[in-house]
């Protein structure tokens, strides 16, 4: 059963504002698209209309039911429900004992001073979600910033040709690109005319942090990883098909279709299978 968080909403004020950022934007960009873009770029009723409105409509829902559930999961380290293995075991030894928590905590685990709790395979804190990263909800972070970026690809190419080739007269012009590089005149224009480039910088800007992002997740996820290990020969890389089990979970083909599709993960995080390579390695 999934444990949900006491309190999902983000606490401090640059979190809140990073979420505002992707709970606002996002909206705005949807209907931009969909109501003005999408009529202009594809007759309504055609079979690239239907197709496209149905596709944003898919990318839309994964991506901010990903965000919704990513918030909601309490991926933290409860010593109440997992008991800590016997002092003269072998597991023991990778166990370490935590100031802040006062208790022994297990292996990838790490404390939050923002969340003020520890968490179970912690990658990150992220800013967007107001949240960690860790065991229980690195599949839905995952799922939601592949469909970030692939909303954001997808939503720059009908932006672009909205504005440089239908409204070519109006924006294709040398003094475009410089607005796009430096958005502050876009307050002296006339809202019509700014708006869509204001989208289109924003558009800009989600595009290059979901690829920042999107590479150095999948750097993790290829190497069974988190950010505070090394990827390169990383003790719990175990191949990719096992490490991507390890963090979309049993049905990891059903988790692109929706973020409510039940997709099991193969343990409790409170102990994690270690490479053969590394234990030759080791012996």
């Amino acid at each position: 059963t999934m444990k949900v968080r006491k309190n999902p909403l983000p606490k401090r004020i640059v979190d809140i504002l990073c979420f505002l950022l992707i709970g606002v934007f996002l909206p705005i960009v949807f209907i931009w698209d969909i109501s003005v873009v999408l009529p202009a770029v594809h007759e309504p009723g055609s079979f690239m209309y239907n197709f496209t409105f149905a596709m944003a409509l898919f990318i839309l829902f994964n991506l901010k039911g990903n965000l919704a559930v990513c918030m909601m999961v309490d991926t933290s380290y409860d010593p109440k429900a997992m008991e800590a293995p016997p002092a003269e075991s072998e597991e023991h030894k990778d166990w370490r004992h935590c100031e802040h928590c006062d208790c022994l905590t297990p292996p990838r685990s790490w404390h939050c001073k923002i969340c003020d709790v520890c968490i179970l395979k912690r990658d990150h804190h992220c800013l967007f979600t107001g949240c960690c990263i860790g065991h229980k909800n690195h599949r839905y972070f995952f799922i939601f910033l592949s469909y970030l970026f692939v909303g954001a690809i997808y939503a720059l190419l009908y932006n672009c040709y909205y504005i440089f080739v239908i409204n070519a007269d109006l924006y294709f012009k040398p003094m475009t690109i410089l607005i796009i590089l430096f958005p502050f005149p876009l307050l002296l224009m006339g809202y019509w005319v700014a708006l869509p480039l204001l989208i289109l910088v924003l558009n800009l800007i989600v595009l290059l942090y979901s690829s920042i992002m999107m590479v150095l997740q999948v750097q993790h996820v290829w190497h069974g990883a988190v950010k505070a290990e090394k990827r390169i020969k990383n003790k719990y890389d175990n191949g990719l098909y096992e490490n991507l089990r390890d963090v979309l979970g049993e049905r990891m083909y059903l988790v692109w279709i929706s973020p409510f599709s039940s997709s099991p993960l193969p343990h409790n995080g409170n102990s994690w299978k270690v490479s053969t390579t590394h234990q030759k390695e080791a012996e």
